[in-house]
């Protein structure tokens, strides 16, 4: 409560008067703003304030005579007796499109990886960097979901948070085990004076309590010999009796940068010894960029798959790479010195893995928003998941298909067949955010063809994904996806031979912004749209240079149980 008087003012904080009072402000004349929890200095991280309090205030009053507290005292009393509840609102982000309504994502503020996917006791659990109280990357813990299914979700509190010492500048990514008593464990990245590596254990079996262990670092800092320090992103496996970790790393050798993966072996996953580089990378040959995170390591069908995410650097962007080959005598040897791009056309990154409860292997990942920051701050959410994809090697290379467990939240179904001619699209929906599209495409003589995404009726906005079958390109052209400030407005594309002889299945999510594309049940590519306008949702199938016929089926999907336990 505030008191303002013409010579003073007074201010009461549940009822007792604060120092604030007339000697220190003496002459409310002069006073323009009043701030509540805000620190006096302005601190920022780009346009992002960071000098104010992220909580509750019950009711806030201004008084312009002066104040009975006697007579205030049960009002003041009943607000004391309030339940404090620290989750989002619903009503916040009701009128929101955009955001997605199936896919997995915090209550708001900023995500970024997931990591640490298992399955334990019935349940999925998964991590990821979060900051509960900005739009930035900052202020690091890890944010916890639990799920029984891979599509409801509940957000947990944050299972661990930086403290003063060796974790002090960020609780920073890694991965999750079952140690050999059974016990989940967190291996994580420790950004301190220097990176090194910690271990967090459950209080109990529900999970949601999470204790450091008390001879944290469990490695600190580089190896003796290498000269970088920035070494992150644990991942873990067991083989036999010995346990094995592999962190992301770039070292420097004759000038020439590089990404590379330390390897440490354990009997006990407390404590580490060095091995060797598992695996260096030569972006002279493979274009593998100079430095390292996320890496994921993963037997399957008789081969070893490497996966490591390339740093963004000047004129290349961050990507999910992988190689197949073999760990022989603890080192990786590649079956090509040639990685393989996660997705056709680049977005999805760090794919966090585990196997399901019927043993199929299951991946969840970032799809970054890629906006600018005064667009991210109209929105109050930043990044998201993907859909869990099911993965398996065939012909030396990833497969990625849905989950099929997504099919429990397919609601209506349309069948679509059709013959589209040049020049004319057919629609094929409209009036929805949320939906599957399942087609068969059968390209005859088309030179392009494919989809109009988030289209409104007088053709403002709208965004294409096609085939381009002269450059043999999958194409993104986002030119005209927007007519919000600080939305990018681009192309992507990336070359894809497929065979125009014959049809080509293409089966897509559509969840307000982000779109999930999967291609003849083996590769996928995904993107994000922000459209300005709610109704920028028709969608059309289109061919230039010829007829096209199509067959299939769509869905709207209805909204998964995301809800916050705290």
């Amino acid at each position: 409560m505030l008191e303002t008087h013409q010579e003073y003012l007074n201010i009461y904080v549940d009822g007792h008067e604060t120092y604030l009072t007339s000697p220190v402000i003496n002459n409310v004349s002069t006073i323009s703003e009043v701030i509540v929890a805000k620190d006096y200095r302005n601190k920022s991280v780009g346009i992002f304030g960071t000098t104010a309090i992220n909580g509750i205030i019950d009711e806030f009053q201004i008084h312009t005579e002066k104040l009975n507290m006697e007579e205030q005292k049960p009002h003041i009393a009943a607000l004391g007796q309030k339940k404090a509840v620290l989750a989002i609102p619903p009503e916040r982000f009701a009128n929101d499109f955009s955001r997605p309504k199936y896919h997995l994502l915090p209550a708001a503020n900023w995500t970024n990886e997931t990591h640490g996917l298992f399955y334990h006791n019935g349940e999925y659990h998964i991590f990821n960097q979060k900051n509960a109280s900005n739009l930035f990357l900052g202020q690091i813990n890890w944010g916890h979901f639990s799920s029984p299914d891979l599509i409801s979700w509940t957000e947990q509190k944050p299972a661990i948070t930086p403290e003063p010492g060796y974790d002090m500048n960020g609780i920073w990514s890694g991965h999750a085990v079952i140690n050999n008593e059974g016990v989940p464990t967190l291996i994580y990245t420790t950004g301190g004076e220097k990176m090194g590596v910690g271990l967090a254990f459950p209080v109990n079996d529900e999970l949601i309590e999470w204790q450091k262990y008390e001879a944290n670092p469990v490695i600190c800092g580089q190896p003796e010999g290498y000269t970088r320090t920035d070494l992150r992103d644990q991942y873990v496996w067991k083989e036999g009796n010995t346990w094995y970790m592999i962190i992301g790393f770039g070292i420097t050798d004759e000038e020439v940068e590089r990404g590379a993966v330390l390897l440490y072996k354990s009997a006990d996953l407390k404590k580490w010894d060095f091995v060797h580089t598992m695996f260096e990378g030569n972006p002279a040959v493979d274009n593998s960029g100079k430095f390292w995170e996320m890496p994921v390591f993963f037997q399957t069908q008789g081969k070893y798959v490497l996966l490591v995410n390339r740093t963004p650097q000047r004129g290349m962007p961050a990507r999910a790479l992988y190689w197949t080959g073999n760990f022989t005598d603890k080192r990786f040897i590649p079956d090509n010195p040639i990685p393989r791009n996660l997705e056709v056309v680049n977005r999805l990154l760090s794919p966090s893995l585990t196997h399901d409860k019927d043993g199929r292997i299951t991946t969840i990942a970032i799809i970054p928003d890629e906006i600018g920051s005064r667009a991210a701050y109209q929105h109050g959410w930043t990044h998201l998941y993907s859909i869990p994809r099911v993965w398996s090697l065939q012909q030396g290379k990833i497969a990625q298909i849905p989950h099929p467990v997504l099919e429990q939240l397919r609601g209506e179904r349309r069948a679509i067949k059709a013959t589209v001619k040049e020049n004319s699209p057919i629609l094929i929906s409209q009036g929805t955010h949320q939906l599957e599209i399942k087609v068969k495409i059968d390209p005859a003589q088309s030179e392009r063809y494919g989809f109009i995404l988030h289209k409104n009726p007088d053709n403002s906005e709208f965004s294409q994904i096609y085939y381009d079958v002269t450059t043999n390109e999958i194409v993104v052209d986002q030119r005209k996806s927007s007519l919000k400030k600080n939305i990018p407005l681009q192309i992507r594309k990336d070359t894809y031979p497929l065979d125009s002889d014959k049809p080509e299945d293409f089966h897509m999510f559509i969840d307000g912004s982000v779109v999930e594309v999967f291609i003849n049940g083996k590769e996928a590519f995904t993107t994000r749209i922000f459209p300005l306008r709610k109704n920028s949702n028709q969608v059309e199938i289109f061919t230039l240079g010829g007829s096209i016929h199509v067959k299939g089926e769509q869905w709207k999907i209805n909204s998964a149980q995301i809800q916050t336990n705290f």
